[in-house]
């Protein structure tokens, strides 16, 4: 998967390789580079023939204990917490706050999207704020 990512005057291109679930934490290959010119990225995909599949937008909230990473996204289907790092990391801090692994969700926000419109009877295609699209 690619990602094109706008936010605070910053584009990135991201590639998302498959993911695999490793004792319920989701690991997969991600690299990252800034873009300087996010709409001329754009027709360059669109040229090679790629054709946007989901778009969604959320408000992120980043903090930073020891080597993970933990955000809080905002989103038009609820509001979900992520833990990045070392896996046995993230199982210990997730404790700390009061999570099980049981707890843990691996799906994309895509998957989680679908899920949702399907249990709300939405037609939306993509998961935007107050955007019908």
């Amino acid at each position: 998967m690619l990602r094109l990512r706008r936010t605070d005057g910053k584009v990135t291109m991201t590639f998302k390789g498959p993911s695999r679930v490793i004792a319920r934490t989701k690991v997969r290959l991600e690299l990252e580079t800034e873009v300087s010119d996010g709409d001329s990225m754009l027709r360059i995909l669109r040229m090679l023939g790629l054709q946007s599949t989901f778009r969604y937008q959320k408000y992120r909230t980043l903090y930073r204990k020891g080597r993970c990473l933990i955000t809080f996204d905002e989103t038009p289907i609820g509001n979900y917490a992520e833990i990045e790092g070392p896996r046995s990391e993230i199982k210990a801090l997730a404790r700390q706050i009061g999570f099980r692994d049981a707890d843990f969700i691996t799906a994309t926000y895509s998957d989680l999207f679908r899920k949702y419109k399907t249990s709300n009877r939405i037609v939306k295609k993509n998961m935007t704020f107050g955007i019908r699209t």
